[in-house]
């Protein structure tokens, strides 16, 4: 499957295991491990050099959902 290009910042804070002010605050002080943007209000996280941060080939399925609530499947 293809890595979509972005992610929202919630869901990387759900896969950092951070919470999401502490995902925006590190996006906004430039702290932020992998490239972010801002676009239409939203930020969006660079999704390979997350994956290749947190050691990972692929996100995981609840991922993939568009939301700012994800909620991971169990398997």
């Amino acid at each position: 499957m293809a890595v979509q290009p972005t992610i929202p910042a919630p869901v990387a804070a759900r896969l950092l295991g951070m919470s999401k002010a502490s995902v925006y605050r590190a996006i906004q002080e430039g702290t932020f491990p992998t490239p972010s943007s801002k676009v239409g209000g939203r930020y969006l996280i660079a999704t390979r050099p997350l994956l290749d941060f947190l050691g990972m080939d692929t996100l995981p399925d609840w991922a993939h959902d568009d939301t700012d609530t994800p909620t991971p499947q169990s398997a």
